[in-house]
């Protein structure tokens, strides 16, 4: 679909007569609107211009509206700004006083007590375009010099965002890209509304672009630019375009989403990413919206570098003029004055304005002014201006265009484009550390009782030296070398190790026996000498001895060797000791006693010789395992687990369940272990005698 509209002369020559009759059109600074209603009341709403100055935003009055005024924006065509009454739906014109003139009317009826229009802006074609909540769509109006219904759009979800359908978010405000008019953009919030339906969890919080090319396949799709961190905004109830194409925004963060947000934070918004940064925190704004005016000058200054010379310091700056007005400008003046004690030194291009340099100015002076230039159409004038200045410290300038058409005001400031903040001067702070000669510094650090050489002087302790090296030549510097010394202490390390007895200990090569010695090494990272102390002391012999009584046909392993033979024995047990040295064990083996067991016994005649069945060791610390007795029939009538065996052990006294067991041959078996560890089995028959 097309849509022609009046060429600007037209226009120009309507608007003429018009002001008498709606008011006086507004002047394009390169400003921010934003306007503010009261709760609930028809009547009346308040415009102001938003300034940004260094993490400060304020509002400053403009002029009020005697109407409830929503989705507002600013026609480049005519310089009015547009919006609707939320009461009635009546599409209304705005003048630079406040006087409102109805043009139309919406053309869906308002429901009662209600309203549908949230969003609106104007593109830089005239295209006047508000968002119908309800119809989830935007309607497109023609305002200037007639106003007409164009069309309804239907707003959908293009694929890429992850969600399908109708696009039913409530949009806040709608923007237009100031070169495109086929863009535009807008930002859905990071929470639900409590009375409408869940808005997609995919695109919360996102910066949304809306293709607005007739001609587009894709015409009316919404996109996903990229999300804003919460942290930092949450809702953006006003979205401004400025005359460099940087996309701003006024909301809030923390968002009650039972309660109206309050929106009290300005943000910078990347519109190629959608990441957001805090540019600062101004008054509340409940119930806001917002447009702008970029269709002016864009003159941007921004500092390239600083070189310090001998005497003075050099900086040099790019200036870069781009004309947006959607018309050629001539007869514009460029100011830019420099602090004083500053000097033009070089302008490239020489002759970047297609004029001279002003009488007084430029090259050689402190000021520089551009009379009657003028920029075409959307062209764009660059230049280089380097100056060399005494000053030290803080270093501001910034230029100024002047002699612009009435619609574009007074004058257009330069804007620093490495800063949030708008239209702010460019600084640089400067600290040119050679004062009138080449600062030439070091540093060096001394060993205690070292000393070195410098400009002609001994120097044996810390402090800071200098000395200054002049130049006959008067375009060269002198020199000053300064020099900060250091005094490091030399580093004190003792050292102690144990000897083993026959032992030495080796240092650099040198074989050392028990004895205090000192000595210097290098430091590794001081680079001073390091004492070392050294203490070497001579370990005594370790001597220790063993005893082991063997069980029969048992041999002793020790460190490797074993000892089967009853006598005394020297064993050497490498790095045995607790010192790691070896030690000395004295190893005596005792031949293997026989466990000796009688094999009769007579309990019954109680003479107290044999009433029991007594167990021999043939060694001390030796241990009974387990001790059984049975009969010829195999019934078991005696067991005895776990006991000390250190001397003869009574073990049964011949009754089976309490009464006296019978005359007869009976069976045992023996488990015990020796005090080497070894464990040995016994059995044999026992004769009980009456």
């Amino acid at each position: 679909m097309k849509i022609l509209f009046l060429s600007c002369a037209l226009l120009v020559s309507m608007l003429f007569f018009l002001p008498s009759l709606i008011g006086q059109p507004h002047q394009c600074t390169n400003q921010f609107f934003i306007s503010l209603y009261q709760a609930n009341n028809p009547s009346f709403t308040r415009f102001y211009e938003v300034e940004a100055n260094e993490d400060q935003v304020n509002f400053n009055t403009v002029f009020n509206a005697n109407a409830w005024i929503n989705a507002i924006g600013f026609n480049r065509l005519d310089h009015y700004i547009y919006g609707v009454r939320r009461n009635t739906g009546d599409i209304i014109r705005i003048a630079a006083n406040g006087q409102v003139t109805t043009v139309g009317t919406e053309s869906v009826v308002i429901p009662e007590g209600g309203w549908i229009t949230g969003a609106g802006d104007v593109a830089s074609d005239g295209r006047f375009v508000v968002n119908q909540r309800p119809r989830n769509s935007l309607f497109i109006y023609q305002v200037t010099p007639s106003f007409n219904f164009l069309e309804e759009l239907p707003l959908r979800w293009d694929p890429s965002t992850g969600n399908s359908g109708p696009v039913t978010i409530a949009l806040d405000d709608i923007v237009f890209d100031p070169c495109n008019p086929n863009v535009a953009f807008t930002f859905q919030r990071f929470y639900d509304v409590v009375s409408a339906p869940p808005e997609p969890v995919a695109t919360k919080n996102n910066l949304l672009r809306i293709d607005m090319d007739a001609d587009s396949p894709t015409y009316g799709n919404v996109f996903t630019v990229g999300a804003a961190d919460p942290n930092i905004v949450q809702h953006i109830g006003a979205m401004f375009f400025n005359n460099q194409g940087e996309l701003y925004g006024y909301g809030a963060t923390n968002v009650n989403p039972g309660a109206s947000p309050n929106q009290n934070r300005m943000v910078l918004i990347d519109a190629q990413t959608g990441a957001a940064t805090l540019v600062g925190t101004g008054p509340s704004a409940v119930g806001n919206d917002g447009c702008s005016c970029p269709y002016t000058l864009s003159i941007v200054k921004e500092l390239e570098g600083v070189n310090y010379g001998c005497e003075s310091t050099n900086v040099t700056y790019s200036v870069t003029i781009i004309n947006k007005a959607y018309e050629n400008l001539s007869g514009l003046r460029l100011r830019d004055q420099f602090p004083a004690g500053t000097v033009i030194e070089q302008i490239v291009p020489a002759n970047p304005m297609g004029v001279a340099a002003a009488a007084g100015t430029g090259v050689g002076e402190e000021i520089l002014i551009y009379d009657n230039f003028s920029i075409a159409d959307g062209d764009t004038l660059r230049f280089e201006i380097t100056v060399s200045t005494e000053v030290q410290g803080d270093f501001s300038s910034q230029a100024i265009i002047e002699s612009l058409p009435s619609l574009l005001g007074d004058q257009i400031l330069s804007d620093d484009p490495t800063t949030v903040e708008l239209n702010d001067p460019t600084r640089a702070t400067l600290n040119n550390p050679t004062a009138g000669e080449v600062l030439v510094e070091n540093e060096a650090f001394l060993c205690e009782g070292d000393s070195l050489f410098f400009g002609g002087q001994t120097i044996t302790g810390a402090g800071e030296f200098e000395y200054l090296v002049e130049t006959p030549e008067p375009d060269l510097c002198d020199t000053l070398f300064r020099l900060v010394v250091a005094i490091r202490e030399n580093v004190e390390l003792s050292l102690e190790a144990a000897l083993c007895p026959g032992d030495s200990y080796t240092w650099q090569d040198t074989m050392l026996g028990a004895g205090s010695y000192q000595f210097l090494a290098p430091s590794a990272t001081s680079g001073c000498d390091t004492i070392i102390y050294l203490e070497l002391y001579a370990l005594p012999p370790a001597v220790g001895s063993t005893e082991i009584a063997l069980c029969a046909d048992e041999a002793v392993l020790v460190n490797g060797v074993s000892y089967q033979q009853p006598g005394k024995y020297e064993v050497l047990l490498p790095g045995a000791s607790s010192e790691g040295c070896d030690s000395l064990m004295l190893l005596e083996v005792f031949p293997p006693q026989q466990l000796y067991i009688p094999n009769a016994f007579s309990p019954m005649n109680k003479d107290g010789v044999n009433d029991e069945v007594v167990l021999f060791p043939g060694e001390s610390g030796a241990r009974i395992d387990r001790f059984d007795i049975f009969s010829r029939w195999g019934e078991h009538l005696y067991r005895l687990d776990d006991a000390a065996f250190n001397g003869p052990l009574s073990t049964w006294d011949g009754t089976f369940r309490g009464r006296p067991a019978q005359a007869g041959v009976y069976v045992y078996y023996l488990i015990y272990t020796c005090s080497s560890g070894k464990q040995v089995f016994l059995e044999g028959d026992l004769h009980l005698v009456n």
